[in-house]
């Protein structure tokens, strides 16, 4: 484990944890829905596959008056405490959001901030504590923080049981296991937030998810749910936050969002905690069957609506109508019980968080004073324009961009920020001889500009791409209207391990698989996902390229240029077959010019395909694939377009 060291100014903020803390107030329950966002876990791969049964369909309801809910009352589900004479129980869709710069800063041993963790207390005025995941099944314990996230990654949500904007102290549910559990956490860290929306999920035969606004049905729909060897857990929870599914997988739909809600029969799942997410699938013909590891799987138009309509925060009730013991009174009556911590100084390093991990977020803490003000907590990101759960890519209209004398072409400018003044991408070289990259239009070869977006403005005006220059997962922001979108269902999966192998996949189905030529030793193939922007024949190139070459927008970590411009990889074609199940390119991947051509000449082709390459040498392939697909994106360095100081690069093939 690392070994971790408080900042004197983290000191002095445990110093005062036991005093009183009582902070500004922010807009208090019960109030209109407001937008929020929030922070995450991991989700779960496809399971097994099953003869489909016809799928119930899902259907939107018109408001209309009905009976109110049980579940809308305060003073249900009590904590193991006598909160009676201290705070009052919070109506159900009260939740708090961190405030920005709330908590406690981590920093490593050369001082450098490594994050902020909002600490959490076995009791009011106690010692600063952390969460701890009690793991059952394998007789695991693990630190889980409650990480205060910067502006722009994920917000940190928790549902409020006990306590409102008068309080110095708050009863909130921990997001770790067992579920049910509950800790306190210090008023003065976070600002109040109120929604009347409300998901319950039925699990009994034949029932489903339905959306309420106070006693209003907004929709019901079909779900698949846990198996019976893996069954989804009932209980009370709350929506943490999400992240588009394309981010991860075509399985994950639309989008996933986390719950605070844990399997009670898996120790682990993906190398993580077993959380049991809302998202969307990629397999809309098995709605109504029991065929999933615990998580709610719903059809992806319908998911697009609640996020459309929700905020993070949203109680979500997971009961079964045909259990005695599980059903909603039930549920909405159990004791909750205190959660597991230990030490603050004890926390250290951080259980496994895919969902926060992965970027973009669905919802973020709004960044102005005055949205918080008005009981705007959390902004929400534009949904990416999707085909059920399909690879999206965007292509440059033909007149899009400024004519450059420089480039001696049409550049597309880029921006840090949407609103953002114009900018130019600079591309980090190993030597420290930094280059200009423009985002020609067309491209440097006349092939059209393609980029992977990985996030839309609500106003869907901005759009966030994958920057193809190096180092690799980093950002930046383009204008929607110089582009059109795209969608594909291929997918690549480059494994470098052993001899090596590559697979092409149709959705599920896998077209073709062959063993490969990758990087040797001195330049090995660089690990990632990006996504093939060009597809060209290899004789226009040279003959070592074979048929045709696939060309990646990601780039070799130790070369600093290839043939004079800059080591952009790709997939190709090759003059030396013989050479298949060794490791001695310059980290281009090679196949048989016949494997080639059979995926050059795919029906629709392969522009916008995603390409995930991984070494499973010493993991498991799934595992290492959604290691390199959940890798933290950052800002990419950018500088003036006037900026002749540093050269303008070539990075083609």
């Amino acid at each position: 484990m690392r070994r971790w060291f408080i900042t004197l100014l983290a000191l002095g903020l445990l110093a005062t944890a036991c005093s009183s803390a009582g902070g500004p107030v922010a807009a208090p329950p019960p109030a209109s829905p407001s937008t929020a966002a929030t922070e995450s876990p991991a989700p779960d791969v496809v399971d097994l596959v099953v003869t489909p049964e016809p799928a119930p369909t899902s259907t939107i309801v018109t408001p209309a008056p009905s009976e109110p809910s049980a579940t809308s009352e305060p003073g249900r589900g009590r904590p193991e405490v006598d909160v009676a004479g201290d705070i009052d129980l919070a109506p159900l869709g009260t939740y708090v959001v961190a405030r920005d710069g709330a908590g406690i800063q981590w920093s490593n041993v050369d001082g450098q901030q490594v994050r902020l963790e909002i600490p959490v207390y076995d009791s009011p005025f106690g010692a600063p504590r952390t969460l701890l995941d009690v793991n059952e099944i394998d007789d695991v314990e693990q630190p889980v923080s409650l990480t205060n996230w910067s502006d722009g990654k994920a917000a940190l949500v928790l549902r409020v049981i006990a306590g409102g904007p008068d309080d110095d102290w708050l009863i909130v549910q921990a997001p770790a296991r067992p579920n049910n559990s509950y800790v306190w956490v210090r008023r003065s860290d976070f600002d109040f937030g109120f929604t009347d929306m409300r998901i319950e999920i039925d699990l009994a035969q034949g029932a489903g998810l339905t959306l309420f606004d106070g006693s209003d049905e907004l929709l019901r729909t079909a779900i698949v749910h846990g198996r019976d060897s893996r069954p989804t857990p009932t209980h009370v929870t709350f929506i943490e936050r999400g992240i588009r599914g394309q981010a991860v997988s075509p399985a994950y739909g639309t989008a996933i969002l986390s719950m605070a809600s844990f399997s009670e029969v898996l120790g682990t799942f993906g190398n993580g905690m077993p959380e049991n997410f809302l998202h969307g699938t990629n397999r809309p013909e098995l709605m109504g069957q029991r065929v999933s590891s615990g998580e709610i799987r719903v059809p992806n138009d319908i998911l697009d609506q609640v996020i459309e309509t929700i905020v993070p925060g949203t109680p979500v009730l997971m009961f079964d109508s045909s259990s005695e013991t599980g059903n909603k009174q039930a549920i909405i009556e159990r004791t909750l019980t205190p959660a597991s911590t230990i030490d603050f100084l004890d926390g250290g390093d951080v259980a496994a968080d895919l969902v926060t991990d992965v970027t973009p977020q669905l919802w973020h803490r709004c960044p102005s004073a005055e949205a918080v003000a008005a009981g705007q907590l959390l902004c929400r990101m534009g949904l990416m324009p999707s085909e059920q759960g399909r690879y999206a890519y965007i292509t440059a209209r033909p007149d899009a961009g400024e004519f450059s004398e420089e480039a001696n072409a049409n550049v597309i400018a880029v921006y840090d920020i949407p609103d953002g003044e114009p900018r130019t991408l600079v591309h980090r070289r190993p030597d420290g001889f930094d280059t200009r990259v423009a985002l020609r239009n067309p491209a440097w070869r006349d092939e059209p500009l393609v980029l992977w977006p990985l996030e839309v403005t609500p106003d869907q005006e901005w759009i966030r791409v994958q920057a193809p220059i190096r180092p690799q997962r980093q950002s930046v922001w383009v204008r929607a209207s110089d582009f059109e979108f795209g969608y594909t269902d291929y997918r690549v999966e480059i494994d470098i391990s052993g001899q090596g192998n590559l697979t092409l996949f149709d959705g599920d189905a896998e077209l073709i698989s062959n063993i490969i030529v990758s990087g040797r030793e001195g330049r090995p193939t660089p690990l990632g996902a990006s996504y093939i922007d060009v597809v060209i024949r290899g004789e226009t190139l040279s003959p070592a390229f074979g048929s045709y070459l696939l060309s990646i927008p990601i780039f070799n970590d130790v070369l600093t240029t290839f043939g004079g411009v800059l080591p952009k990889q790709s997939i190709h074609g090759t003059n030396q077959p013989e050479l298949m199940g060794q490791q001695v390119a310059s980290g281009h991947v090679r196949l048989p010019n016949e494997v080639l051509t059979f995926m050059a000449e795919q029906p629709g082709g392969l522009v916008g395909a995603r390409v995930v390459t991984v070494d499973s040498t010493s993991i498991a392939r799934e595992q290492a694939i959604q290691i390199e697909e959940s890798r933290p994106w950052t800002p990419a360095t950018t500088t003036d377009p006037r900026n002749q100081e540093i050269e303008l690069a070539d990075p083609s093939i």
